[in-house]
């Protein structure tokens, strides 16, 4: 299994504004991970992981905790994401 890598705090701050999809691909590729790496981690699918980096479905609540848990997130990480429509809105 792929390890993961911490993630400095002021460059989390620095991701404020990034939607949710954004803020996956970012930890993705912070990590050198595939989306078949991510999707083994968290117990996913790759073709969910593609789901939620193009904002086009998000994480349910366990699946988030399992991410923050996976990738050592602060809690809190994924609270200020801004709200967008979604794409087949």
């Amino acid at each position: 299994m792929k390890k993961t890598i911490p993630i400095e705090k002021e460059r989390l701050i620095s991701l404020k504004g990034y939607s949710m999809g954004q803020r996956l691909k970012w930890i993705r590729a912070w990590n050198n991970h595939t989306q078949m790496d991510f999707a083994e981690l968290v117990g996913i699918k790759q073709n969910t992981v593609s789901l939620w980096e193009n904002d086009l479905r998000m994480p349910n609540q366990k699946n988030i905790a399992k991410i923050v848990i996976v990738y050592h997130l602060p809690n809190d990480f994924f609270m200020d994401i801004p709200r967008q429509k979604n794409k087949y809105s």
